[in-house]
């Protein structure tokens, strides 16, 4: 049985580089990546809230970076004044999408006075 050597390589390295475009193409596909934040926009007073980002798109794991310097997908912080957070993610390709929502802390009611005196006369 005789073997017989490959002319040339050409089909073969068309291939491979075929396969390296698609491959380039389909990440190309799926890098676009965005967030949102979801929590409350608006809190009567100070106290405690939770933050929570969704992203849509890219490709997994996800770094965040939030504002406040928290490194998670999630967090809570007390407020005490209106604030505005910002969240950056990064995917495992390198696309980076940003968010920002802004609580507002309203005041407080005042104190209620009631008149308890009897009446008059």
């Amino acid at each position: 049985m005789k073997q017989t050597k490959p002319q040339n390589n050409t089909d073969f390295f068309s291939a491979l580089c075929l396969v390296g475009c698609l491959m380039a193409f389909a990440n190309s596909l799926t890098a676009q990546c965005s967030v949102t934040i979801q929590g409350p926009t608006q809190r009567c007073g100070p106290g405690k809230i939770t933050l929570t980002t969704t992203v849509s798109g890219g490709v997994g794991p996800y770094t965040y970076l939030w504002s406040t310097g928290s490194t998670q997908s999630k967090f809570g912080i007390n407020l005490t004044q209106t604030t505005t957070f910002t969240v950056t993610v990064t995917d495992a390709n390198g696309c980076v999408a940003t968010a920002s929502q802004t609580v507002t802390i309203s005041p407080l009611p005042g104190p209620v006075t009631v008149d308890v005196s009897p009446p008059g006369p």
